[in-house]
């Protein structure tokens, strides 16, 4: 099959320079003109994309320095924590982390779901608020570049246009105020 298709193909260009009149001398400046084969090109350059495992993944009945050597030998290069408000259990999974040579690349908020920006109740989205405050607290500690914040739940309370104009509203207000305080 692969040299019926390479047939057609070189039929088809050839019957395409001659229709385009192209001279003998003319096909064969449009052929060396053609870009290399793969094989001469320089290897593409690696993506910046590191191979990551939630740390609520790994057995919770082992330390997190054991999960983070776990993690660390079976291939991936970076872990997304959780949402975690403990202070020293935040240390505690930094340390962790540094121990196994592994990095906390991000930070799952935990609130979103149960307590969406969206919501239509003024106390669900401060704890929402501050969900992600503690998530960005956390990304501080961690030395993380990312948070993930899922900013509306639609539900049989909150439609979608609602859903998307009140998280539209409240994370700008939000991202706003952090900028105001330079957090």
């Amino acid at each position: 099959m692969c040299n019926s298709s390479r047939r057609e193909f070189l039929k088809s260009t050839v019957t395409t320079a001659c229709s385009a009149g192209l001279s003998v001398c003319g096909f064969a400046d449009f052929l060396a003109a053609a870009p290399a084969p793969r094989s001469t090109l320089a290897p593409p350059a690696a993506l910046p994309i590191k191979k990551g495992v939630l740390l609520d993944m790994l057995p919770a009945k082992l330390s997190y320095a054991d999960r983070m050597k776990m993690a660390r030998d079976v291939g991936f290069e970076v872990i997304q924590a959780p949402t975690t408000p403990d202070e020293h259990l935040a240390e505690e999974i930094k340390k962790a982390a540094n121990g196994s040579n592994m990095r906390i690349d991000s930070v799952m908020n935990m609130d979103h779901w149960k307590y969406p920006l969206s919501s239509s109740e003024p106390a669900v989205v401060e704890k929402s608020l501050a969900g992600m405050r503690t998530s960005l607290h956390n990304a501080k500690v961690w030395g993380s570049d990312a948070v993930l914040l899922v900013p509306a739940v639609v539900n049989p309370q909150t439609s979608y246009g609602d859903a998307w104009s009140r998280s539209q509203k409240r994370s700008a207000n939000f991202f706003l105020s952090l900028r105001i305080l330079k957090l």
